[in-house]
């Protein structure tokens, strides 16, 4: 549990690969949304304020939660320091692999769920113009804002959620991301503990809205993420991040192998994590 928690982490902090989605593939993702929505359950609540801990933990798989939230976390900072480096020293080639992550990643939901018919394809373009709206409708503006930083740690808790949307690719899309590295990789605690705090409620908000929606709509709900996936990639198209771009064929060649190096890689991290699963 401590390496899918670990992945999980991992890929949560890489805008493009979905740490719902490796949950997903890797088989605990139906018992993780359960657990997080336990949580706050009459019967949980009941047992925690009348302090029946030894009732509440045979309920609860306490074990099972703790190690994946220990490997996340040390996904999280492992990664984070290369990441700010490519960021700010790279940007070129880094959004050029991130937008084959993120392209990958919604073909890989999509065969998954099966959503390539014609039933769903109307909700597939819904998701398509929502995200490419998206792209154009929320401002790009870094906030020290104590309730901003609050509202992105919610968003981020419900796009981490659901397989397919990578929760830094909400921070990625509204300027916030490079931000959030930086204060995780200088352990700034007042900005880590506001965004931690958001998070917790995003987690226990989205988690019930998800599992409803997935009950009920599955089909249609996956359509409509997948959509939203693929209308977004705009906002990580590699040519914008560089000054008067010139399509020179060498460097037209580098983001093709770039973005084809993302896609591999989005499309074969959930296959390996799920061909280790089995073998465990």
């Amino acid at each position: 549990m401590l390496i899918k928690g670990f992945t999980i982490g991992a890929a949560n902090i890489i805008p493009g690969l979905s740490g719902g989605t490796i949950a997903f593939i890797s088989g605990i993702y139906e018992k993780l949304l359960e657990s997080i929505n336990l949580f706050y359950s009459r019967k949980v609540i009941f047992l925690l304020f009348r302090f029946r801990f030894k009732e509440f933990l045979t309920i609860v798989d306490v074990k099972f939660l703790l190690l994946i939230l220990i490997g996340i976390i040390v996904g999280i900072f492992s990664v984070s320091k290369y990441i700010e480096l490519f960021f700010s020293k790279y940007p070129f080639s880094f959004f050029s692999f991130l937008f084959g992550l993120m392209l990958g990643a919604a073909l890989i939901l999509g065969k998954e769920e099966k959503i390539w018919t014609k039933k769903n394809y109307f909700y597939l373009l819904i998701g398509c113009f929502l995200g490419l709206g998206l792209t154009f409708a929320i401002p790009q503006i870094e906030s020290e804002n104590i309730l901003f930083i609050l509202l992105s740690g919610i968003f981020v808790a419900g796009a981490m959620i659901i397989p397919g949307i990578s929760g830094s690719y909400i921070l990625l899309i509204t300027g916030n991301y490079e931000r959030m590295i930086a204060a995780i990789n200088s352990f700034n605690l007042e900005t880590l503990f506001v965004f931690a705090s958001g998070f917790v409620i995003g987690l226990i908000v989205f988690s019930f809205l998800i599992k409803s929606l997935i009950v009920k709509f599955r089909k249609e709900t996956f359509s409509l993420l997948v959509g939203l996936v693929l209308g977004s990639l705009k906002s990580l198209w590699p040519v914008q991040f560089v000054d008067n771009f010139q399509f020179e064929s060498g460097r037209v060649f580098l983001m093709l192998i770039l973005i084809t190096s993302g896609l591999v890689v989005s499309v074969g991290t959930p296959v390996l994590v799920k061909a280790i699963g089995q073998k465990k």
